[in-house]
């Protein structure tokens, strides 16, 4: 029943919400129970939009106790429903801005709304160009923004519609890696990850990032460089780099800590251990440094143990699939892999993987589903996610990650089942190319008989 509003900030690295309100006050409260504030936004002419479903009940039924059953009994709050509302709030000296007519301008007077304030107008003006049928024709425009706008944010959505029109290269990319505001910079290296695959060179030009100032844009380009550094030892080297510039910050330790899992043995890793890497930091306490990094450091031993006969590639190679699982499986299938269960039912998100016949079977059964994605019930059961996406939906789209990822699902929890090939990816790939929808357990039964 309460919009709280929250000043945002970055504190030891971190983003940081304040309550803005002094005391008990709150920006908006009510008293009647019937109201619910969900989501809140900024309208065209500046002032502000809190959406209230006002229901009277929004909670779904394994989550009511006998208690709260007899009260909106009571109350009668399950009769009130389809009165949602909006809210429009504006400051008493506020003077609404002018009506949006974006669908009447040419696609070059669209892109001038990036300069405006108001986020609104910068946003619906990016997503209309990119919807126009004649967007490349403003392209050269955009990239004139990018090059020599005054404004920050003008500059920055300029980059990211040539990105959504597939008109980012390198060359302007290495103009963006040396803008003056941060924000730039960390979107270009953003904006670059898309790119590394087909030029290689484009991966030379962030390793040389290393020694950006801002802790923002090296927490980003050690997230993007990660993607590398598996294959890629002057991306490692970079990605220490980086983070030595700046390790008293939690986000660069976190982003670290991802890239380079596991990695032990790198000159960065053991300097934290021992406490040489503290010995001359600057902006933060070194005793407090080390300590966040010792306890981020320990999560990379979740119990995984190798047979002494296991050749390190392939360690690495499950590793590395560790790595991608608790990045992208974990909230469903859980850090045991026997699922996750809703808090306070017997409601499971997503199957076990423990002890699954999928998973301990022939990988020729297991890689399509994750190639596609499965629907509807498993071995009899209905799963409160319902549909498993496919790996390009979570952001695996290389056949080698893919691998890595399902070798380290038959490895862990003491499984350890053989690993799968890149090869094996990529010729199952092909073999299903024409299969548009996900699997449902009849259908890949047919199909990998």
């Amino acid at each position: 029943h309460v919009v709280r509003r929250a000043s945002i900030g970055e504190r030891d690295g971190l983003m940081h919400l304040e309550k803005a309100e002094a005391g008990d006050a709150e920006f908006l409260r009510s008293s009647d129970i019937n109201c619910r504030f969900v989501n809140s936004a900024t309208a065209p002419d500046g002032t502000l939009y809190v959406t209230d479903m006002y229901r009277g009940i929004i909670q779904d039924a394994p989550w009511l106790s006998p208690g709260p059953r007899e009260f909106i009994k009571q109350a009668g709050l399950a009769d009130n429903n389809q009165h949602g509302r909006i809210w429009r709030i504006r400051h008493r000296d506020h003077q609404p801005g002018p009506r949006p007519r974006m669908l009447d301008e040419s696609t070059a007077e669209l892109a001038r709304h990036f300069q405006n304030p108001n986020g609104w107008w910068r946003d619906t003006a990016q997503k209309l160009i990119i919807l126009r049928d004649d967007r490349d024709s403003v392209a050269p425009l955009l990239v004139g923004m990018v090059l020599y706008d005054q404004n920050a944010l003008a500059r920055l959505h300029a980059l990211w519609t040539l990105e959504g029109m597939s008109q980012a290269d390198r060359a302007l990319l290495k103009v963006a890696f040396a803008d003056r505001d941060p924000r730039v910079r960390r979107a270009a290296v953003q904006v670059a990850e898309t790119l590394m695959s087909q030029d290689s060179a484009l991966i030379s030009d962030l390793q040389n990032l290393s020694g950006d100032a801002d802790a923002s844009v090296a927490k980003q380009l050690i997230f993007t460089l990660g993607l590398e550094a598996a294959e890629s030892p002057e991306s490692t080297e970079a990605i220490q780099q980086a983070a030595r510039r700046h390790l008293g910050h939690r986000g660069v330790m976190l982003a670290t800590a991802i890239s380079l899992w596991g990695k032990t043995e790198l000159p960065l890793i053991q300097q934290i251990h021992s406490g040489d890497a503290f010995k001359d930091l600057k902006g933060a306490d070194p005793a407090v440094a080390a300590a966040h990094w010792s306890t981020i450091l320990a999560n990379w031993n979740r119990g995984l143990t190798y047979p002494d006969d296991m050749p390190d590639e392939q360690r690495r190679f499950i590793r590395s699939g560790e790595q991608t699982y608790f990045r992208t499986c974990v909230a469903c299938h859980g850090p045991d892999g026997k699922g996750t269960q809703v808090p306070g039912t017997e409601i499971f998100l997503a199957p076990p993987l423990v002890g699954s016949e999928r998973v301990q079977g022939s990988p020729e059964t297991l890689i399509p589903i994750l190639l596609k994605g499965l629907l509807g019930p498993i071995d009899g059961k209905t799963y409160q996610a319902g549909f498993m996406a496919p790996a390009e939906a979570l952001g695996i789209t290389r056949d080698d990650r893919l691998a890595e990822v399902i070798s380290y699902i038959r490895f862990a929890w003491d499984q350890n089942l053989p690993a799968v090939s890149a090869e094996d990816v990529k010729r199952l790939r092909q073999q299903h190319a024409d299969r548009a929808a996900p699997w449902t357990l009849e259908d890949l039964e047919k199909a990998t008989k």
